[in-house]
């Protein structure tokens, strides 16, 4: 298998800590497990549809932000050799890359946002009741401060 580095380490606990909170919520108390219905299927239809939609909204933003930096301003220059050694024509791959990592962290944070309620978007209510969006947005302050 190889020697483990520190990062190899901490992604393996995190998955560990991950695996046992998840095992835990999927428990249900006996007394309560006959009193409703969950309709898996449906749900699961829900789920996978917003992640389609999700996954192709983040690939078509990616390939967007790449295309316009190296593309239109930067007239296409997609260099040679760039993955093996730093040349100054794959200055402008590496812009564009960049622009590219940039988008994607910004992307995974509204995400984030995204995820606090599955029902209703980050920007709903955002123009209608400002106020309101805003204390909805204030309620997870750690998520507030990470944005």
């Amino acid at each position: 298998m190889g020697q483990r580095d520190a990062d190899s380490t901490v992604l393996y606990l995190i998955m560990a800590i991950g695996c046992t909170s998840l095992e835990r919520a999927g428990q249900v108390p006996k007394d309560t497990a006959s009193k409703f219905e969950v309709p898996y299927a449906e749900i699961i239809q829900e789920c996978l549809a917003k992640e389609d939609t999700e996954s192709i909204q983040v690939l078509v933003l990616l390939s967007l932000s790449f295309v316009i930096v190296i593309f239109g301003f930067y007239g296409g220059n997609l260099g040679r050799d760039c993955n093996l050694e730093w040349s100054e024509q794959c200055n402008d791959v590496f812009r564009a890359r960049s622009t590219c990592y940039t988008a994607m962290m910004w992307i995974f944070l509204f995400f984030a946002w995204e995820l606090v309620d599955s029902r209703r978007s980050f920007f709903d209510g955002m123009v209608s009741d400002t106020r309101r969006w805003a204390q909805r947005l204030w309620r997870n302050k750690f998520l507030f401060w990470s944005v």
